[in-house]
């Protein structure tokens, strides 16, 4: 049996046209608990940064680079800009950033669109934050990983 880290699933973030599937309470837990800790991590930044006397030093301190919110949100948003330079983002782009920014560090296994699992990909966030990433290109090697952890 493998041994899961984290325990939890996303299932994903849109609705497929390929793919015909319900609004599970699981879905619905994770995109609260992501939507969450984006506020949470916001509220937290607003408030040491209004506490703080320096502000430029703050934002050069190991507790702001160090936080993980903002190093998986900055890659993704990087290498969007850098590598799709000329593609005009999709209104869901930003939101998508701040759910798997929010989640990437707590799960196993992550599924997206293509566009967001390349995104990751050339960030290599998932080696990064020890999370597998699937896409619809990837289904069989999801299926076989979640029929191998039983």
């Amino acid at each position: 049996m493998v041994e899961i880290k984290k325990n939890i699933f996303v299932e994903g973030f849109y609705a497929s046209t390929m793919v015909k599937t319900g609004d599970s309470e699981l879905s619905r837990t994770l995109n609260v608990r992501g939507h969450r800790g984006v506020v949470a991590a916001r509220a937290a930044l607003e408030s040491a940064t209004r506490n703080c006397q320096d502000q430029a030093s703050f934002l050069e301190s190991s507790e702001f680079l160090n936080c993980y919110v903002i190093d998986i949100r900055a890659c993704l948003m990087a290498v969007d800009i850098a590598h799709f330079p000329q593609t005009l983002p999709e209104r869901s782009l930003n939101t998508d950033f701040d759910i798997v920014a929010s989640i990437l560090p707590y799960v196993d296994m992550l599924t997206t669109d293509r566009h967001m699992a390349d995104l990751i990909g050339r960030c290599s966030l998932s080696e990064r934050y020890d999370c597998e990433v699937f896409s619809m290109r990837r289904r069989r090697e999801l299926l076989q990983r979640l029929q191998d952890l039983e």
